[in-house]
């Protein structure tokens, strides 16, 4: 257990420090936030660098009070916003082992390198200053290996900065048996149809960066089925991700249209075997899509018309021919001897099948999870075959940052490269001492002579004082 909040290790060599000025905190106070935790508010790139400006300006550096000692629990550290502290330049300093975040993190194992003691985070912190330091809070324990302090359930604005420091030291690794039960705390299922846009983008964000394959599909269909605009997002998603799930949810929303439209344009310049058939059902289409919000003639600026898909698809199975007056006379008209359906019969029919066709339409095809990570690996694949001869192949960017290789162990039986002990596991070869002591008796006698002699050495040796025993194994580490 730890000794502290703060404290990661007694014994630990180096202090991790987190800093916020007075200017900062005051600025904080000034724009005010949103909602009731500050630490919930993420501030624009902009807040950052006038918080710089200003402190620039206070000239020679200022004294910060450390107080990592009153803040015992998870709580004081998010009400840290509300403490009458706004006349003071605070700290936070956690108590780390060097050679754990060596391990964990090539980033920090820069850091470590460089400095002895103390290590200065507070330039790092892009969002709230609490937030930035919960965050700290949870992936030092992960570090250090207190997993119980690990919670296994966040807000999805925490999680986020979360993997903002998981990405950007490179400990993806350390964190891997977490991902689940953090990504499902931020996604519940059956809330997802009811949030917004905003929030589900970053929920498929989330589900993207940790590599959670069954989250993102289901994010993704929402995305696709509720959008009836373009879909936006200030987190670091792939293009190619939010590109696909544009290019997917235009596809199938001017198919529905061109269908609409050229019902639209059969009724127009289309004949049916009774007068005035087509002009009645022609009247009825054309109010029910200005009723919708549908323009006539189709708009080229606008192909949705702000409709989603499942809109234009409930649309079109309201889609009603007929008024209410009978059509029965005109249903079935003999010509020339012949039987001949009535053209609204065909286009009803066909429309039954548009309604059927739609159905069954994979939504999805193309933009699941799976098809990215198959995309990547090919694009990682056209890289690597491209790269000169004897040239190092190092892939930089991986489809799923979780699942990089970065940090991976040397060898099987290699754990830190850089680790000051051997741990040994030995197997003695009983078979091999037994004949040699078989070995030992006199060659020139029989087999069971030997086997007699043997016997009587080993009831000898017992018999007699214990001498240590230097044996010598073999070392098949390699």
């Amino acid at each position: 257990m730890k000794p502290s909040l703060s404290v990661f290790n007694p014994n630990g060599d180096m202090d991790l420090i987190l800093r916020q000025s007075r200017a900062q905190r005051i600025q904080k106070a000034t724009h005010g936030s949103s909602s009731s935790d500050g630490a919930n508010e993420e501030p624009s790139g902009d807040t950052t660098v006038m918080e710089d400006q200003v402190e620039l300006k206070q000239g020679p550096p200022v004294k910060f009070k450390n107080i990592s000692s009153s803040v015992q629990t998870v709580e004081d550290l998010r009400n840290l916003g509300s403490r009458n502290e706004l006349g003071q330049h605070i700290e936070l300093r956690y108590r780390v082992s060097s050679a754990h975040l060596a391990l964990a993190s090539p980033v920090f194992k820069a850091m470590v390198d460089k400095s002895s003691a103390t290590i200065d985070l507070s330039s790092r912190s892009k969002s709230g200053f609490i937030r930035y330091a919960e965050a700290l809070l949870i992936l030092l324990d992960v570090i250090h290996g207190h997993h119980k302090s690990v919670p296994q359930a966040m807000s999805l604005e925490l999680l986020i900065e979360l993997w903002r420091l998981i990405d950007s030291h490179k400990c993806h690794e350390a964190v891997e048996m977490f991902a689940n039960h953090w990504v499902g705390s931020v996604v519940d299922k059956d809330k997802i149809n009811g949030s917004s846009l905003k929030i589900n983008m970053s929920r498929l964000y989330i589900s993207w960066v940790f590599g959670q394959g069954e989250y993102f599909d289901l994010l993704a269909r929402n995305i696709l089925e509720f959008t009836a605009g373009s879909m936006q997002t200030n987190l670091p998603l792939p293009a190619r991700i939010l590109e696909a799930l544009e290019h997917r949810r235009e596809a199938i929303v001017n198919q529905v249209l061109d269908r609409i439209y050229g019902l639209l344009e059969e009724l127009w310049s289309g004949e049916c075997t009774r007068e005035n058939c087509y002009a009645r059902a022609l009247g009825t289409l054309m109010k029910s899509m200005r009723s919708f919000g549908l323009e006539i003639p189709r708009s080229t600026n606008r192909p949705s018309n702000g409709k989603n898909i499942l809109q234009l698809y409930d649309f079109t199975t309201r889609i009603k021919l007929r008024s209410n007056q009978k059509w029965d006379d005109c249903k079935w008209i003999m010509l020339n001897e012949h039987w001949d359906d009535c053209g609204l019969e065909r286009l009803e029919k066909r429309m039954q099948r548009w309604e059927k066709e739609m159905s069954q339409i994979d939504i999805c095809d193309g933009v699941r999870f799976r098809d990215f990570e198959v995309a990547q690996s090919t694009q990682e694949g056209n890289k690597s075959s491209h790269k000169r001869k004897g040239e190092a192949s190092t892939i930089t960017t991986n489809t799923r940052p979780l699942a990089a290789s970065t940090g991976m162990k040397p060898s099987l039986l290699v754990f830190a490269p850089k680790g000051d002990t051997d741990i040994f596991l030995r197997k003695p070869n009983f078979r091999s001492h037994q004949k040699s002591l078989l070995q030992a008796a006199d060659p020139n006698t029989g087999a069971e002579e030997n086997d007699e002699h043997a016997e009587q050495e080993l009831q000898d040796d017992q018999n007699e004082p214990q001498l240590p025993v230097v044996e010598e194994f073999n070392d098949v580490t390699a």
